[in-house]
């Protein structure tokens, strides 16, 4: 059985379903990390599918502009945020503010994923 690194690193990648996901830091201290059974899917890529770049981020008091989408009336919400794509991701255990949210282009193929230290602890 093949193992997979679970090392902290500043960029991974991995392959779902035929789509190559290519995560960048552009923090060296926001470490990435996959755990298994997610590290059973990452692989090097030179033309990923998805290109994601993460940072940390203050997403309270008027973080999060745009129009709502999308309620599923879970932990997350879609926004239409200047013609681009707004994921919201929200926990009662981290308040009212968001913990994490992806801005992604219309054809989500790029996109910036920002997540508040406090989530990381």
């Amino acid at each position: 059985m093949k193992r997979h690194h679970t090392t902290s690193t500043r960029k991974l990648c991995y392959n779902i379903a035929d789509l190559t996901f290519s995560i960048t830091s552009r923090d060296p201290n926001l470490k990435l990390k996959l755990d298994e059974p997610a590290a059973r899917f990452t692989c090097r890529a030179s033309a990923p599918d998805v290109r994601l770049e993460t940072r940390w981020a203050d997403l309270s008091n008027g973080a999060i502009t745009g129009n709502k989408i999308f309620d599923p009336g879970v932990s997350w919400q879609l926004y239409d945020s200047n013609g681009d794509y707004l994921f919201v991701f929200c926990s009662p255990s981290y308040g009212n503010a968001p913990y994490k949210a992806a801005h992604m282009k219309r054809d989500l193929r790029r996109g910036e994923c920002s997540s508040t230290r406090a989530f990381s602890t």
